[in-house]
């Protein structure tokens, strides 16, 4: 009887242990739950924790979503191969919605509250305008210089290191500058073109004209006159538009072509020059050498001289004796020498030939970085991201859409809400479209005019 009685007592207490056991487990388990619960609901309002973006500054700090790059959006809609991805997007933006508990909540709440879920989970990436792969930013143009009392260091290097551009235009005023192209004097074809090249010079560059031939006639009774006739009417000077004109409507053509004489002569121009200065001697002529001389060996002689002028020649409509002279006047002193046989030709070969002078060049980086051509880049460049942008914000848009018309047909939400969600979604995009272009268009304009101020202090040095 006794051992019936603690046998009895054994099962009872282990029964009531065994109870003990699964309540504590049943705890446990619970608690476990509540706790993930309550993690993931704190994981979801960090994801949506950021206010939705509007400005282009917010929305490039604004972190990606899950699901950047993850999805392709074709020209109104998701493309077949990221409807997958889609269902995944409305499955985690139903299960933020839940956790959020949305009976609380107003109806203008929860549209905010889906409209936000979905913008978190498929923000793409926005490229920062510091990160456009710019020439303005590879060449220095937006950095604060160091200043000193004569102005930045890089503006002393280069001061001290590139001299300065002296320019002489030799120009052929014989008799034979009277023809005609197209009904217009050949002479008024140069002089209009001269004018034009030397306007686009930067200013800092020193200009001197001079014409031969321009006295007497083609008569033999004139010649030692015309052949004498070397006169250097606009001095070496910076450009005065003004000055410049009247200077080149002083004379007519009308002579000889005493064209060694004028290429010896023009050695005085540069006496004055500095040892690092740039010295280019421009010869327009239509014809050789017409008073004894040998322009060639003037040339040579020139070229060897201690101010080692580089002379480019410009042949304008030239016979085949004429370009050779003139081609060979052209390497004996390492110069260029093109042909011209219209006004457009020529006001085409001036551009080219003298394109180190007026592109206005830097170096950065070791490399000679042309500013006008930077310029035009960088817009382009500019215009094409502002465009990228605008994509991905459509694309968020269209996914955003697509996933409340997923959520619908799920019956995750009422018609009415999702007409008021979608609408909600077109304003947004609206305001971030809008605010993206006002954000490229002043920074478009700042780089501008960088760029100007950078082309200035060039002209200036």
């Amino acid at each position: 009887m006794k051992k019936l009685h603690k046998l009895t007592l054994i099962c009872i207490i282990f029964i009531f242990c065994n109870a003990c056991s699964t309540q504590t487990e049943t705890t446990k388990t619970e608690n476990k739950n509540i706790n993930q619960k309550e993690s993931k609901k704190i994981d979801n309002e960090k994801q949506v924790a950021h206010s939705i973006p509007v400005t282009f500054e917010e929305i490039v700090k604004y972190p990606n979503g899950k699901y950047n790059r993850k999805y392709k959006v074709g020209l109104l809609d998701i493309s077949k191969e990221s409807e997958p991805i889609m269902k995944e997007v409305a499955h985690d933006t139903e299960s933020n919605i839940k956790s959020a508990d949305l009976k609380n909540k107003s109806n203008s709440e929860q549209v905010e509250l889906y409209v936000h879920t979905m913008y978190s989970l498929l923000k793409q990436d926005i490229t920062p305008f510091d990160k456009i792969p710019l020439q303005i930013l590879e060449i220095g143009g937006f950095e604060e210089k160091e200043k000193s009392s004569t102005g930045t260091k890089g503006e002393q290097k280069n001061k001290e290191n590139s001299g300065n551009y002296n320019i002489e235009i030799l120009l052929d005023a014989s008799g034979s500058m009277a023809g005609k192209i197209g009904g217009e004097m050949k002479m008024d074809i140069a002089k209009e073109a001269i004018q034009q090249f030397v306007s686009d010079l930067p200013e800092a560059v020193n200009v001197s004209l001079r014409v031969y031939g321009h006295k007497g006639s083609n008569d033999e009774k004139d010649k030692t006159a015309s052949c004498g006739a070397i006169e250097n009417i606009y001095t070496l000077q910076k450009y005065d538009q003004t000055t410049f004109r009247q200077s080149l409507d002083g004379f007519q053509p009308v002579g000889w072509t005493p064209l060694a004489e004028a290429i010896k002569k023009s050695t005085e121009t540069f006496q004055s020059a500095k040892e690092n200065d740039k010295n280019i001697i421009y010869i327009v002529s239509d014809g050789v050498e017409t008073c004894g001389g040998n322009p060639v060996e003037e040339a040579q002689k020139v070229s060897n001289s201690n101010i080692k002028p580089i002379m480019n020649i410009i042949g304008f409509q030239v016979d085949h004796e004429a370009e050779k002279q003139l081609k060979e006047i052209a390497e004996v002193s390492k110069g260029k020498y093109v042909l011209a046989n219209s006004a457009k030709e020529l006001q085409d070969q001036f551009k080219e030939t003298g394109k180190d002078i007026t592109s206005r060049r830097l170096k950065a980086g070791g490399a000679q970085v042309d500013l006008n051509m930077a310029s035009v880049s960088d817009k382009m460049k500019l215009d094409e991201y502002e465009r990228k942008t605008k994509e991905n914000i459509r694309s968020v848009q269209i996914a955003m859409k697509h996933t409340v018309t997923i959520l619908h047909k799920d019956e995750k939400m009422s018609q009415q809400l999702a007409d008021e969600i979608e609408k909600k979604i077109n304003d947004l995009t609206e305001k971030q479209g809008k605010q993206v272009e006002m954000a490229y268009s002043h920074f478009q304009e700042k780089t501008k005019k960088h760029y100007e101020e950078m082309s200035r202090s060039i002209k200036s040095e």
